[in-house]
């Protein structure tokens, strides 16, 4: 959820996400000149089935905002480090999203 301090936060399960976001140049693609791209990086606290901190996740996403201003896509990593910064897990691919209202 991008929010207007200019941070984010994501959450999935019992899952803490913090993170930031900043608008970046838009590509030369016909619907990304007209919208807002943004960078995001995410990070999320690990633990294992005890409660123990056992790591942290970094989730880079770089997203452009639909026509219809309630729509986004692009592309993500995450990459999963334990807590002596060894990569245990990376993935990439493609993020779609809608927005969410109160209403």
């Amino acid at each position: 959820r991008l929010q207007g301090d200019w941070s984010s936060d994501v959450c999935s399960s019992d899952l803490v996400c913090l993170g930031v976001y900043s608008q970046v140049p838009s590509s030369t693609t016909v619907i990304a000149a007209t919208n807002p791209s943004y960078k995001l990086k995410h990070l999320s606290w690990t633990f294992d089935d005890a409660g123990n901190l056992n790591g942290i996740a970094v989730i880079r996403e770089h997203v452009t905002v639909g026509a219809d201003n309630a729509t986004f896509a692009g592309t993500f990593t995450v990459d999963v480090y334990d807590l002596s910064n060894n990569l245990l897990f990376h993935s990439d691919g493609q993020i779609t999203g809608q927005r969410i209202t109160a209403n």
